[in-house]
């Protein structure tokens, strides 16, 4: 068991879904005993706090409680889970509380109140306080890491090794220093800064990338100085001239079961990568002055499958014949599925996380899932909105979307569109929204998919893996023996 001290904003502000166990649900508040208590608490707070800014001084943090956690295990393409085991009661209440706050702040036009409810803590936080509290642990964990030569600076694992116990201490008090800096930075944006820090003006997007983003994740609030951008400049297909915002569209995976999602061991999708490739192989361009494309998925394992598609060297020679160059992974030779100096045989492929703070001329991005789940209980990891944003704000000239309409349409039809209402999903309702807007506005298009050749290309596949799995049998076990 670990104990710590915590503030409300690094428990709601983290990546991170709590569950409540059957055991602890039937147990509810009422008024008397407990909402009461609680709103006189927080009274209180507020007007020591206000009289000790009247006068100059600090308040002491009021004590909430003790709120009890254990972590569950979780898959790497899930968000990190924590069972509440105490302290589910005073969480939810206080969830609502915030979320009533900011309703009541922005009915009082009061935008200062609404931008510091709204705000998170700076981003992943915790997880650097935690892997600096035992950077030995840290250390070793990245030494475990499998496949991750182009993420792990082995350098400075092997001079962290050499260092002296003295040596370790300086550089872990010296990289504590600067997180707590880069904090103080953080909260004093929230306080004395327009818009919570937020830069409203955005000089990268077409401005019809940029109201689509603008429209579902900023509440409208981005001015875009991009009016005088063209966009993409591609002379085919066709259907694609004039706009800067595609869906590539499959069958739903109720229609088409080929068009499924594909979830053990992890999720991906091969009618998604194959109608990408024939979509993408379809564009023509100046080969004079190609423009860049960089590939997208929330799932990695939907990043190997399209790397496999893309990285080779004839069809990443075809595709700069036809003027598209595969963008050059932003950490570096060696960084991921990407195009660099003597690695002619990658293509520019990359998770969402790994391409979050970059951008790229045309963006297509794998959406992957298409289920035939009941409406809202689809989505999986695309219910977070953080990198969803990040999916469809990467593009500067051309957002290539790829999944399936009606799939998505389907997934978000009982989702409320009164903003009042909190619903997990309504980012993903507010964008489907929009784009069919757009649609009817004729400032984006909807391409259907080409599956030709699909059947044989999965059959290919599952031969391989089958081939592979028998091989991996013949290799372990005869008899128990390791031959």
């Amino acid at each position: 068991m670990r104990a710590d001290t915590v503030d409300l904003r690094r428990i709601f502000g983290r990546d991170i879904r709590y569950t409540v166990p059957l055991f602890q649900r039937p147990y509810v508040w009422n008024r008397d005993d407990n909402w009461s208590a609680l709103w006189e608490d927080i009274r209180r707070t507020v007007e020591r706090t206000e009289h000790a800014a009247q006068i100059g001084e600090t308040v002491a943090p009021h004590f909430l409680g003790a709120v009890v956690f254990d972590e569950t295990p979780y898959l790497s393409s899930s968000l990190e889970t924590r069972q509440v085991i105490d302290g589910q009661q005073r969480l939810t209440t206080l969830q609502l509380f915030l979320y009533s706050a900011r309703l009541s702040a922005a009915a009082l036009n009061h935008e200062r109140s609404v931008r510091l409810l709204s705000q998170l803590p700076p981003y992943r936080m915790e997880e650097y306080r935690k892997a600096l509290s035992n950077p030995e642990r840290a250390v070793r964990a990245l030494r475990d890491l499998g496949g991750a030569d182009g993420l792990v600076d082995w350098e400075v694992l092997n001079r962290w090794r050499d260092k002296p116990d003295e040596g370790k201490k300086y550089f872990t008090a010296y990289c504590n220093r600067w997180l707590a800096f880069f904090g103080q930075l953080h909260d004093l944006s929230v306080e004395h800064e327009d818009g919570g820090g937020m830069l409203t003006g955005q000089y990268r997007m077409h401005p019809d990338i940029g109201d689509l983003v603008s429209e579902t994740y900023y509440e409208g609030r981005l001015e875009h100085h991009t009016h005088h951008r063209d966009p993409h400049g591609l002379t085919a297909p066709a259907v694609l001239a004039g706009k800067a915002v595609v869906w590539l569209d499959l069958p739903a995976a109720a229609a088409d079961p080929r068009t499924a999602e594909t979830a053990q061991p992890k999720y991906r999708n091969e009618a998604e990568a194959h109608a990408l490739e024939l979509f993408l192989r379809s564009l023509r361009g100046n080969s004079a002055h190609p423009v860049d494309l960089a590939v997208l998925s929330p799932y990695a394992q939907q990043v190997v499958a399209l790397g496999r598609r893309l990285q080779g060297g004839e069809t990443r020679a075809e595709l700069r014949r036809n003027g598209i160059a595969l963008a050059p992974d932003p950490r570096g030779v060696g960084g991921g599925q990407s195009a660099a100096a003597g690695e002619p045989d990658r293509g520019g492929v990359f998770t969402v996380d790994s391409f979050q703070g970059n951008q790229s001329e045309i963006v297509a991005v794998s959406l992957v899932r298409n289920n035939i789940k009941p409406p809202g209980q689809g989505l999986g990891f695309l219910k977070a909105a953080s990198r969803m944003n990040v999916l469809i704000s990467r593009a500067e000239r051309l957002l290539i979307l790829v999944g399936s309409w009606d799939f998505f349409r389907h997934q978000v039809s009982e989702v409320p569109r009164d903003e009042r209402l909190y619903h997990e999903l309504r980012h993903v309702a507010v964008l489907v929204d929009r784009l069919e807007k757009m649609f009817a506005d004729g400032r984006a298009i909807r391409v259907a998919a080409d599956l030709t050749g699909l059947d044989e290309r999965m059959r290919r596949i599952g031969a391989q893996r089958g081939g592979h799995r028998s091989a991996t049998c013949l290799f372990t076990h005869r008899g128990g023996e390791r031959l």
